[in-house]
């Protein structure tokens, strides 16, 4: 999975950062029911979680509007999510819970 926000939300940024042309990678991306996602950008950004002391780097896809990104505009991917569990499974031999 990866990380994506719905093209509404990102056009409510008052500093919108600046989309990266789709040309630099070629992907073909599909939701859960097998339909297409298209995306119209994307932007390198680093992410810090509260209860990391480093900074990861991340891909963000910015997608069409759907009836689902209406509700959930940014979804993490389990990309992102991998890189923090490793930390935390070094740090403290298991993986945090909410």
């Amino acid at each position: 999975m990866v990380t994506t926000l719905s093209e509404s939300y990102y056009n409510t940024m008052d500093l919108k950062p600046e989309l990266l042309p789709l040309t630099d990678f070629k992907i073909q991306l599909t939701g859960a029911n097998g339909t297409a996602i298209i995306y119209t950008g994307y932007k390198e950004v680093a992410v810090k979680l509260p209860c990391s002391l480093r900074q990861c780097p991340m891909l963000i896809l910015i997608v069409k509007d759907t009836e689902f990104n209406a509700k959930v505009p940014a979804i993490i991917g389990t990309n992102l999510l991998r890189e923090y569990r490793q930390e935390f499974e070094i740090q403290r031999g298991e993986f945090p819970k909410p």
